[in-house]
């Protein structure tokens, strides 16, 4: 793991779907929950 410090508008939107992806991956796990938000239709 790498740890990078960016501001928000620094973000490119390949980042900031990641960042969503792997969020999207811990929320389902603690909650529950049977499906992802954040999928490839996204990009």
């Amino acid at each position: 793991m790498e740890w990078k410090l960016k501001k928000f508008k620094e973000l490119s939107v390949e980042e900031m779907y990641e960042i969503l992806r792997v969020r999207d991956q811990v929320f389902i796990v603690e909650q529950e929950c049977p499906y992802q938000d954040i999928d490839s239709k996204d990009k």
